[in-house]
């Protein structure tokens, strides 16, 4: 009987304190503005999509959750700990110019803590033309 009264009080009081923190926070609003851009950002969804114009360049930046990890490095070059791992997401930058028949320039980066690398960058005619990888020299 004890133990029966014990995990009814405990349930009872688990219950009020949800219910509080329920009616006294408030509701988590989505953000829609970050700086000058436009925030589109759908709950339970791995991607976020912030848009902004700049004279007449229209600019979408996509960005992943983390998607990607490789081992931490040590600190004399080697690899850390095995269990430390350096994350990644994946950002996509599209930049179109003109109304309709301008050019887009699409770059894939991949973001680390510290830096941001390019790894495609495409060229094309807006919407009309399959993109195609830069053919020009390598470039890091």
């Amino acid at each position: 009987m004890r133990k029966s009264a014990f995990e009814g009080n405990i349930l009872r009081l688990l219950r009020s304190e949800i219910q509080y923190e329920l009616q006294s926070s408030p509701l988590n609003t989505p953000v829609t503005k970050f700086n000058s851009f436009t925030v589109d950002g759908r709950a339970g969804e791995r991607w976020i999509t912030l848009r902004r114009q700049y004279a007449d360049e229209d600019i979408k930046l996509e960005a992943t959750m983390f998607d990607g990890a490789v081992p931490a490095p040590g600190k004399n070059g080697g690899v850390a700990n095995s269990d430390e791992m350096e994350m990644h997401i994946t950002l996509i930058v599209t930049i179109s110019k003109g109304q309709g028949g301008g050019v887009v320039l699409e770059i894939m980066c991949s973001a680390w803590p510290d830096s941001i690398e390019i790894k495609r960058l495409f060229i094309r005619a807006h919407q009309k033309i399959i993109a195609e990888p830069y053919a020009g020299p390598e470039f890091t």
